[in-house]
């Protein structure tokens, strides 16, 4: 680095000096677990930067007679996670999973799964 003055007059060169930019937020939704009368799943910052403000929402297409979405906002630190779970589910019958994740500049991620639920027990397919 070298400085100019006004004058045009000029420093020496400084030493050198690396700069490391963290990459920043980046979200991923990991694989949805079911169980009794709940869905969780983990949602996971694997950039550097914390992602602030994250909304997240599980919502079942099918099958549920109650508790067919759920939302909230969580922040995750720089490579992170948190898992976010519903609200009491109870139904009968095949069902979608839907999660998404989004923080307000933009960066989001959604997961879909089949499933079934049984009154209170709902049954996830991890591969979609």
């Amino acid at each position: 680095m070298k400085a100019k003055d006004v004058y045009n007059k000029e420093s020496g060169w400084s030493p050198g000096h690396t700069i490391t930019i963290a990459p920043g937020p980046k979200l991923e939704i990991g694989v949805a677990r079911g169980g009794l009368f709940k869905v969780s799943v983990p949602i996971e910052n694997i950039g550097g930067g914390e992602a602030t403000n994250v909304q997240w929402k599980i919502k079942l297409k099918g099958g549920a007679f109650i508790g067919k979405e759920t939302s909230g906002t969580e922040t995750i630190p720089g490579y992170g996670e948190k898992t976010v779970k519903s609200k009491t589910i109870i139904g009968f019958g095949a069902t979608t999973v839907t999660v998404t994740a989004e923080i307000p500049d933009g960066v989001s991620d959604t997961r879909q799964q089949n499933g079934f639920i049984l009154l209170f027990f709902i049954n996830v397919k991890p591969g979609g």
